[in-house]
């Protein structure tokens, strides 16, 4: 073999703590690796067989089709938004309770909240 006998390579023996330090390295990577795999097959399983999902203000339950993926989001001032991604592209549905001035009809509201979306989706 060409270069045979040219390097000497020396290291100590494997001690006894870097022995226990290679092994709890390796269960701790083990073990990481069944948590994102379990997490993994639990989002899996709910897009793929849909989830229920509960309202938090009304305590009411609706059952998520397949396919569809939630999200919930805080808006500036701290509040939940849940938005719901269909298996299409560009469909979503948004449920939010958010605190608007007495002042504020629908008209206001609407139009307030296509400016906002149209600055979102503009940041994309």
């Amino acid at each position: 073999m060409h270069g045979e006998g040219k390097f000497n390579v020396k290291a100590p023996k494997l001690g006894v703590a870097r022995a226990l330090s290679a092994i709890v390295v390796v269960v701790v990577l083990f073990v990481v690796n069944a948590a994102i795999q379990q997490a993994s097959k639990s989002s899996d399983r709910s897009y793929y067989s849909g989830t229920t999902w509960v309202n938090q203000i009304t305590g009411k339950s609706v059952s998520v089709p397949s396919g569809w993926i939630h999200e919930e989001q805080k808006n500036e001032e701290k509040q939940s938004i849940h938005v719901f991604s269909g298996p299409d592209y560009g469909v979503y549905v948004v449920f939010a309770k958010e605190d608007v001035p007495q002042n504020m009809d629908l008209d206001d509201y609407l139009s307030a909240w296509v400016k906002a979306m149209s600055q979102i989706l503009l940041n994309v």
